[in-house]
């Protein structure tokens, strides 16, 4: 299109403004994909608000457009771009495989813990069993210079 000529022909569905008939009919006929598809065509999914002016490319974005408002990259909330003051998010895969990571550690300390009881109470049954354990041991020492060294240990 020749660069002094302007959009002149207007849609009232979707407030757009277009070069031509041509071009008018097509958005009523064609999809995104350029796909003859009427019920699904470029006007249903290509908004400019008539307030504020602002192109909306999504049907999404046309349901949650607000006049005045844009939508944080960092928070993904609608807001007050002027005002708005927010820090960058941790991503969401970072945060569920931290929560992952967590469980996991939590299990293991569930799991480490009910194997402590399980030898506890067996090492319980076992000394309920078992007679007590007597080690006799001798330890023969020589004395050099104040201090004890051992030069025999014997046990049985």
């Amino acid at each position: 299109m020749p660069q002094r000529l302007k959009a002149t022909i207007p849609c009232h569905s979707c407030h757009r403004h277009f070069f031509n008939q041509a071009c008018y009919e097509n958005h009523l006929r064609f999809s995104l994909a350029r796909q003859v598809k009427p019920e699904n065509c470029v006007c249903l999914n290509v908004r400019r608000c008539k307030d504020c002016g602002k192109q909306s490319n999504s049907f999404k974005a046309i349901r949650t457009h607000q006049c005045g408002k844009s939508q944080c990259p960092s928070c993904k909330e609608y807001v007050k771009a002027a005002e708005h003051q927010c820090f960058i998010q941790p991503s969401k895969k970072r945060k569920r495989q931290a929560e992952e990571d967590e469980r996991a550690v939590r299990a293991r300390l569930d799991d480490f813990e009910m194997l402590e009881e399980m030898e506890a109470s067996k090492a319980n049954e076992d000394e309920e069993e078992k007679e007590p354990l007597h080690v006799f041991f001798d330890i023969e020492a020589m004395q050099h210079h104040g201090t004890h060294e051992a030069n025999l240990l014997v046990y049985q």
